[in-house]
């Protein structure tokens, strides 16, 4: 047995008060591995049983239960006023190949090791270590005399001083946001707002205790002669304790911990009680997709794309929005990645493709001109879908719509290297009169050689590029220069602001598609001065609220019998 370690009061009060279980007289603890366990429970894991409830076999560490009980002696009506807690939720990236690699008896002496490693980082600073399963750890951070304010360092940052490194990965800090799931909601009021920055003064300890523990990590450990590195991700969690619920904390460092992950890895990531609202927002719409989709709750709007030689709709695209029984319409960037990612995007998109076919169909001929194509997007799942071709021709056929007056838009993704598959399809629909389009061009994974060898017709410059355009030109506007004019080029350009790249890269795209024989689109034109500068630079059509904002079939059809051109 290991003496009791200095900063063990706090447990040693909850146990005589009966806070790990029925109140009874005082019982001995003693630290098993560095960690406080009764001493029935350190005698019964020293001999190697595995009956102890809180005590984790392999590395000597508490586990989650115990873990929970640390957190009930520091939370709620127990807590001191004014006291911080602070809960890192940590996994060891990459781990599993060790046990693909080694072996699982590798694998379980590599996490003792790394065990060992860590309570040597973390003892001195009472700060107390639990393995919560698998390859998961957590640390309860301890704040000591940093109970007020906000838990920062008044001193600066002292992180090296215990083994932390110096810097480490940029981690995110927490803010106090209004919205949540219930229970992580009231963490964001307690949170404390910590500086991003690994040289700030006054950074929360649980930043930098997730600091030193990725520090920690990173440095090889020995096993069985071999040299094993692994990365860590941190989820962390910062509040008073007093507002605090253990399950709370629990859950609000690993929703981190996964953010963490989802981030890059070998990172900590604080919690953000709005971003976890966000999350949940989701959640609950992944959750009514499958209905929405069966039940018809998706619709189509269209934009006209405009000449911008003189003003006539040479194209419409269709926009697929969802009229969700209790959110109202949701626009499609909360919605279409969530069908990505569930496959639900395929039937979605064949139901959305036949109903801007059959809108399509309805629409007249413009004066001197037969009536525009209707632009689909289709992901990528659906490119790489087999049943794609018979989509498109059935919704062909139903409507009565010329293949010609069909367009898809693809990202940049379809075009990457490998799917031979998707990139078949897409020759055989070009082949029968379907025109292809790549969408939002120059934000994705730009390969030249696709363009030149697969059969595309149009290439869309993404509104990113065309909104910059619009702070260079208010920076030349505040100059008494107006937009396009000839003083401009040296206000949007020389001094290599953002809308001067943004021009450059507009101009680029646009003579690369004009050398491959490409109808050059710019999206999200929504000022005169944006419209002036792209027609300047060469671009063939445009499309953006400056034009007409997406309208329901019916609007689309008025506006082509009308006959007004649209540019401004």
């Amino acid at each position: 047995m290991i003496a009791l370690g200095s900063r063990s009061e706090a447990v040693q009060a909850a146990v005589r008060a009966g806070v790990f279980g029925t109140p009874g007289p005082p019982m001995e603890v003693v630290a098993v591995s560095g960690q406080n366990l009764p001493t029935a429970q350190a005698d019964s894991l020293a001999a190697g049983r595995s009956s102890a409830p809180w005590a984790d076999e392999l590395t000597g560490l508490p586990n989650r239960a115990m873990l929970a009980r640390w957190l009930e002696a520091r939370t709620g009506q127990r807590a001191r006023p004014g006291q911080r807690i602070g809960l890192c939720s940590v996994d060891l990236d990459g781990f599993r190949q060790i046990n693909a690699l080694l072996g699982f008896g590798a694998g379980d002496r590599f996490l003792a090791a790394v065990a060992a490693r860590l309570r040597a980082a973390l003892e001195p600073g009472g700060h107390l270590l639990a393995r919560t399963g698998g390859d998961e750890f957590a640390v309860l951070v301890d704040y000591g005399g940093e109970g007020g304010d906000n838990g920062a360092d008044k001193g600066g940052d002292k992180g090296g001083d215990n083994g932390a490194a110096a810097a480490g990965p940029a981690g995110t800090t927490g803010t106090a946001g209004t919205a949540g799931p219930s229970g992580l909601a009231g963490l964001a009021g307690a949170a404390g707002a910590g500086s991003q920055s690994a040289q700030g003064p006054a950074r929360p300890m649980v930043e930098r205790v997730a600091e030193q523990v990725l520090g920690a990590l990173r440095d090889p450990l020995r096993v069985e002669g071999r040299d094993l590195t692994v990365t860590g991700s941190i989820g962390a969690v910062e509040a008073l304790a007093a507002a605090s619920a253990p399950e709370d904390l629990m859950r609000a460092a690993d929703l981190a911990l996964y953010w963490a992950k989802g981030e890059g890895r070998d990172r900590w990531t604080l919690f953000d009680a709005e971003r976890a609202g966000q999350d949940v927002a989701r959640y609950r719409l992944a959750a009514d997709l499958p209905a929405a989709v069966e039940s018809g709750q998706f619709y189509c709007e269209y934009q006209p794309i405009v000449s911008l030689a003189d003003g006539a709709v040479t194209g419409v695209e269709a926009l697929v929005r969802w009229r969700h029984p209790r959110f109202g319409v949701v626009p499609p960037d909360r919605f279409i990645a969530l069908a990505e990612d569930s496959g639900l995007i395929v039937e979605l998109g064949r139901r959305i493709l036949a109903e801007a076919c059959q809108a399509a169909a309805t629409w007249p001929d413009c004066p001197g001109q037969p009536a525009p194509p209707v632009s689909v997007n289709v992901a990528v799942r659906q490119c790489r879908d087999p049943r794609l071709m018979g989509h498109v021709m059935s919704a062909l056929a139903d409507s009565g719509l010329a293949p010609q007056r069909l367009r898809l838009e693809i990202t940049e993704s379809a075009l990457l290297p490998g799917d031979d598959a998707a990139q078949a399809t897409l020759r055989a629909l070009a082949d029968k009169g379907v025109a292809i389009a790549v969408d939002d061009f120059g934000t994705g994974y730009s390969n030249l050689s696709h363009l030149r060898r697969l059969p595309v017709h149009i290439l869309k410059i993404d509104g990113t590029f065309v909104a910059g355009l619009a702070s260079a030109a208010g920076a030349a506007g505040a100059a008494g220069v107006g937009a396009g004019a000839p003083g401009a080029q040296g206000t949007q350009g020389a001094n290599g602001s953002a809308g001067g790249a943004d021009e450059q890269i507009i101009a680029t795209v646009t003579a690369l598609g004009h050398a491959l024989g490409l109808t050059v689109t710019a999206e999200g034109v929504e000022t005169a001065g944006q419209l002036e500068t792209v027609r300047r630079l060469g671009v063939d059509t445009g499309q953006g609220w400056l034009f007409s904002r997406a309208l329901p079939a019916a609007g689309i059809r008025d506006l082509l019998a009308r006959g007004a051109p649209l540019a401004a």
